[in-house]
């Protein structure tokens, strides 16, 4: 009988379940496993079948997993962790032949700095390969790439502790953003800049940024008027409003490019610097798909001519 119980749990069904968790969508599940969305479909009518369970019910979104889903899920992506690592590995590594779902989770500046480098580099080595973007919070993406929701996170936030692997790929510093009718060429004094209406970026919601913790150890504090979490609103908002400020890695000046009336300003007190890193779960840390990959990210920011590089990044 448990013969028969197990010869009913094939390998199709345990993928299939495992990108259900992962993606937690039919038609994205689908697209991953290169099946169609009725193959997925009868896929999960079997496995409901062998558990007893619904194990995913339909939202607006996708689907979500039962009770059931999330006891078995460990186990089951243990095994689909087992096939990928284990078996499907071993073969040879060819980019032109894979066809996967890259997911990198990652602030709207990091795509704006990626993104056209990395589809180019996916569409000539890897054109079965497509690429999404996520945007989380800090606290999120720990059991965003533990679960394969994300393969990858580029961030100067590292995520909660766990089974992550980080690499450093660049130090940063921040600059200042500004009308040029209200600064022309000349750089902000340290009052000018307190005193000016500022634009906040804050990726952490409800947590003072780097700039401000500075700024408070020097006794100041600037006067903050609007506070986002994304930085390619800033030019906008300043040609709208030429009084406003703003401060962000020095790497917003690609977006700032385009718009002749901002100047970009070295800052009036010793901010920190900070390091970005790529993360991701020890789940992909051998894969050979994602040690490409990584190798390409790693690729475009050392050879990148805006950023203050550390050419000794280790992982």
């Amino acid at each position: 009988m448990l013969k028969d119980e197990v010869g009913r749990l094939d390998l199709n069904l345990i993928l299939v379940f495992d990108a259900l968790m992962r993606h937690r969508n039919v038609s994205r599940a689908a697209g991953a496993l290169q099946v169609s969305q009725s193959a997925v479909s009868h896929s999960l009518r079997r496995l409901r079948t062998y558990f007893d369970d619904r194990l995913f019910a339909r939202t607006a979104l996708g689907v979500t997993p039962t009770e059931k889903a999330l006891e078995i899920a460990v186990t089951i992506s243990q095994i689909a962790d087992l096939v990928r690592t284990g078996l499907i590995s071993q073969a040879a590594f060819k980019p032109e032949a894979a066809s996967r779902t890259l997911t990198l989770c990652m602030t709207d500046l990091g795509e704006f700095t990626l993104l056209p480098t990395l589809i180019a580099a996916l569409r000539d080595a890897s054109p079965g390969c497509t690429l999404r973007t996520v945007q989380a919070q800090p606290a999120e993406v720990r059991a965003m790439l533990e679960s394969g929701e994300a393969d990858l996170t580029i961030s100067a936030i590292p995520p909660a502790e766990g089974e992550i692997y980080g690499q450093k790929l660049y130090t940063q510093s921040n600059v200042v953003v500004a009308h040029r009718d209200a600064v022309g060429e000349r750089g902000i004094t340290l009052d000018a800049y307190c005193e000016a209406p500022h634009i906040a970026i804050s990726p952490i919601r409800g947590k003072a940024t780097l700039i401000d913790e500075t700024l408070a150890r020097l006794g100041r504090r600037r006067r903050i008027v609007v506070t986002s979490a994304n930085h390619l609103i800033i030019p906008y908002l300043i040609e709208a409003d030429p009084t406003l400020i703003a401060s962000a890695p020095r790497i917003i000046r690609l977006a700032c490019t385009r718009h002749e009336l901002l100047r970009v300003l070295e800052m009036p007190f010793e901010a920190p610097r900070f390091d970005v890193f790529q993360y991701w779960h020890a789940r992909s840390h051998q894969d050979p798909f994602h040690i490409w990959v990584r190798g390409l990210i790693t690729q475009f920011f050392q050879h990148h001519p805006l950023l203050d590089l550390d050419r000794t990044a280790g992982s």
